[in-house]
């Protein structure tokens, strides 16, 4: 009965992960410049899911993995919907993330479907919510009897 509790633990440990990378995805997906200025767009992170649990070799329960993604695009500075400061197209030009075209190099964090694995993640970690307290009520069951 326990190892139900602890893979549904493991379930509601990477849905957690899984939101705080959205959520970090989407606070800085605007993200153009490092701390000390230089030119350093947000690389957007992605979660990948694995079975079993690698710190302790079992097989049972969920691991998730958060990765840095090379996804950018390519934004017009003198589009005014972009809003890229001069003095980030500076800071790109002399890092030399800004092509023939005069486009920039912008982190790709696709809003959408930022909040679509958002409402997943959520209704994931509802769904591991309700199986940890249905094993509860079913080992306080089997306890009863036991009395």
């Amino acid at each position: 009965m326990f190892g139900a509790l602890d893979i549904s633990t493991s379930g509601l440990i990477a849905q957690r992960t899984r939101m705080t990378a959205i959520a970090d995805n989407l606070a800085n997906k605007d993200t153009l410049l490092a701390a000390d200025g230089s030119y350093a767009p947000f690389q957007a992170r992605a979660v990948l899911f694995s079975t079993g649990d690698v710190t302790t070799g079992d097989q049972l329960g969920v691991t998730a993995r958060v990765e840095r993604m090379d996804s950018f695009r390519w934004a017009d500075p003198n589009d005014p919907s972009e809003n890229i400061p001069t003095s980030v197209l500076e800071a790109a030009r002399t890092a030399g993330r800004v092509n023939e075209e005069g486009l920039v190099e912008v982190p790709e964090v696709n809003e959408v479907a930022q909040f679509t694995d958002a409402m997943e993640a959520l209704r994931s970690y509802e769904a591991n919510i309700s199986v940890a307290d249905a094993t509860k009520r079913m080992i306080d069951g089997a306890l009863q009897l036991l009395a």
